[in-house]
Formats: structure tokens, C-alpha cells, sequence
């Protein structure tokens, strides 16, 4: 497995291979208008550095998002909704040829999404708590486990695929997959301005534990 920023992709270095362009998941429900502006920035981004790559590479034929476990017309509707921000480049991937996949196999994923929102709630006893943090990371374990399963059947010798996942996802792909980090520079810019809300999120908090009620009257 190779992992490598986004560069030039000679077509004879990598002849008869299995190839992956890894793009970051950036998408978001609801968004301020700075973010909206960065994300429709970052995804206007990742199609011209996937443009470049399929020059050298060849066309995408596959795709892959994760939350998926359907593929096709049906699949690419519910990411309209999902990530709306990034379906316009996956539409446009699809009307060239390419063929969305079933990324997920749905109960290691809905296993983790109900236990994310075990843990988000939290738990009175800190037994409970450990052991649904252990059954949490089992199931994370075992649905990157299918992901990188899901991926490794169906992406074919001399194939291009394209997975959109999370930045911290812990998929482990096969040896003779070629992987391309796809970064482009908005999403530092998107990483950058999310610190920035939540530095000042948390001076917002300290002020108010700092407030009025707090001070000691001056002395007359």
C-alpha cells in the first residue's frame, strides 16, 4: 500500500494495478455562510485534483463513501442528503462511468452509531461507561474491517477507486491497493476555521464563569 499526496501519476508506474483516491469527507448539514463558502471551495478543489490524477491513472470507475450500504441511483439520492456538499462531484463522477458501491455492511454501523449516542449521553456508572466504550471500539474495528473488505472485492486489476471518509478513519486496505491522498489546500482552511470557532467557543464559556456574580463588591 502506498500512501501519497496528490502529485503527478505516470499511467506506466502503476500499469495493472489496483488504485484508490482517498478524499476526506468534508461535509456539513448545517453551515454557517464562511463555512459554506470554504466547503463549496474544497469540493470545487477535489475535482481538479482528481481531474489530474485520472490523467495519469485512468477514470474513476468505482465509488465508495462511507455511511453507504446500498449502491447505485438509490444510494447516490440518500447522499443528496447526507453530504450535500459533495454530491455535485459525486453525480459527476457517476454520469462518467463511475459506479457507486455498497461501502458498509449495516450492523457493525448502526451498532456504532447507537453506541456513539450511548457514550454522547453519558453514563451514570463508570462500569457501564468502560464497557460500552470497549463494545464501541469493537464495532468501529469491525466496520472499517468490512469497509476495507467491501473495497477489496469489487475494485479490479487496473481499476481507479474513490473512497470519501472520515480524516480519522482506521480502514486498513489491501497490500496491492495503490492509495492517493487526495488534500487540497481548502481543507486546512476548513480545519483552521473550525479551531477557530471552538477557541472561541470556549473563551465564551470562561467569561461566563467569570461573570458579574463572581466579583467581589468594592468596599466603600
Amino acid at each position: 500500500m502506498t500512501i501519497g499526496n496528490v502529485g503527478k501519476a505516470e499511467s506506466s508506474q502503476f500499469l495493472g494495478a489496483r488504485k484508490l483516491l482517498l478524499v476526506p469527507l468534508a461535509g456539513f448539514v448545517q453551515q454557517e455562510d464562511e463555512l459554506k463558502r470554504l466547503t463549496a471551495k474544497y469540493w470545487a478543489e477535489v475535482g481538479e485534483q482528481v481531474q489530474k490524477l485520472e490523467a495519469g491513472l485512468g477514470p474513476v470507475t468505482r465509488l465508495y463513501h462511507e455511511g453507504t450500504v446500498d449502491g447505485g441511483e438509490s444510494a447516490l439520492a440518500m447522499l443528496e442528503q447526507s453530504n450535500p456538499d459533495g454530491h455535485a462531484f459525486l453525480k459527476e463522477a457517476s454520469g462518467r462511468g463511475a459506479e457507486l458501491h455498497s461501502t458498509e455492511d449495516i450492523e457493525p454501523l448502526l451498532e456504532v452509531l447507537d453506541l456513539q449516542r450511548c457514550l454522547m449521553m453519558g453514563l451514570a456508572s463508570q462500569k457501564v461507561s468502560e464497557q460500552v466504550a470497549t463494545w464501541h471500539r469493537d464495532a468501529q474495528q469491525r466496520r472499517y474491517e468490512a469497509i476495507g473488505k467491501n473495497i477489496n472485492d469489487t475494485l479490479k486489476a487496473d481499476e481507479v477507486g474513490l473512497l470519501i471518509i472520515s480524516q480519522d478513519h482506521q480502514v486498513q486496505f489491501a497490500a496491492d491497493i495503490q492509495v492517493f491522498y487526495v488534500a487540497p489546500p481548502a481543507l486546512n482552511e476548513i480545519i483552521q476555521w473550525m479551531r477557530d470557532q471552538q477557541i472561541t467557543a470556549q473563551s465564551s464559556d470562561t467569561g461566563l464563569e467569570d461573570g458579574p456574580g463572581d466579583e467581589t463588591p468594592a468596599s466603600e
